[in-house]
């Protein structure tokens, strides 16, 4: 059963004092988050150690669990996303009605943020890596790591195992040939890093990409991020790109 309008909070805090475990469900989950894919509910994340900012909460209630809390933003159209917090008191159910790109988190170390997968603006789906991929809007290219960043537990897409990129090849395959993705790729003291530390050198074997070498107008100018275009990677940092991020998410 759904309920419509603010006056229906109240009767949701009632009936959902009883809680019960999502049905139908499986969860994939690493250290920082947990993906939960639910026939009843629908696919949604849990973000650990994050809260909905008192600035994007419409609604506060009082409930025993997070499955409570999860149970209350789906039963109403307003709610796009919700925290849950463990308190002395008992538990805080925190009930936004945007979802994880407008809303405004804090960190909290007895606090999980969730978010559904459809509230983001872009299409989602786990690789064959197990990574969660979320596919934006094109965005300018030196805000893209910021666009991915706005999502808690996302960040942009970093290829560095045979099944990654070839994560990155099939979505590649879906998007005009003279259009662009772009990758938390870069110059580090000028060896070309990704995102997480690891050479581009030590993963160039797998990639079925080629690599383009920097123009270098400037002897010190660097590229905010590379960019796949075609089958080739680019250090330009000028224009737009797709915006591909990822999550570590796990089966479990």
């Amino acid at each position: 059963m759904c309920y419509h309008g603010a006056g229906s909070w109240m009767m949701v805090v009632v009936l959902l004092l009883v809680g019960v475990r999502p049905p139908h469900s499986r969860v994939m989950m690493d250290a920082a988050s947990q993906m939960v894919q639910s026939e009843i509910y629908g696919d949604f994340m849990v973000v650990m150690n994050t809260k909905v900012d008192d600035s994007s909460t419409l609604y506060t209630v009082s409930l025993p669990s997070l499955c409570n809390c999860v149970t209350a933003c789906w039963t109403t159209n307003l709610c796009d996303s919700a925290s849950f917090q463990t308190l002395a008191a008992g538990g805080e159910c925190r009930l936004s009605t945007t979802g994880p790109s407008k809303t405004v988190v804090v960190s909290d170390e007895d606090a999980r943020y969730v978010y559904w997968l459809e509230s983001v603006n872009g299409k989602t789906w786990v690789g064959s890596d197990g990574l969660l991929y979320l596919a934006l809007s094109q965005s300018k290219i030196f805000n893209a790591a910021a666009a991915c960043e706005s999502i808690p537990g996302a960040r942009l897409g970093v290829y560095t195992t045979s099944e990654s990129y070839q994560d990155l090849k099939k979505y590649n395959d879906q998007i005009p040939w003279n259009e662009r993705i772009c990758v938390d790729l870069k110059k580090v003291n000028n060896i070309l890093t990704w995102g997480d530390g690891t050479p581009y050198s030590s993963t160039e074997s797998l990639s079925p990409f080629n690599y383009v070498s920097p123009f270098n107008y400037f002897s010190d100018w660097t590229a905010a991020y590379h960019t796949l275009q075609g089958d080739t990677f680019h250090d330009q940092n000028w224009g737009e790109c797709w915006v591909l991020c990822q999550s570590n998410v796990t089966l479990n």
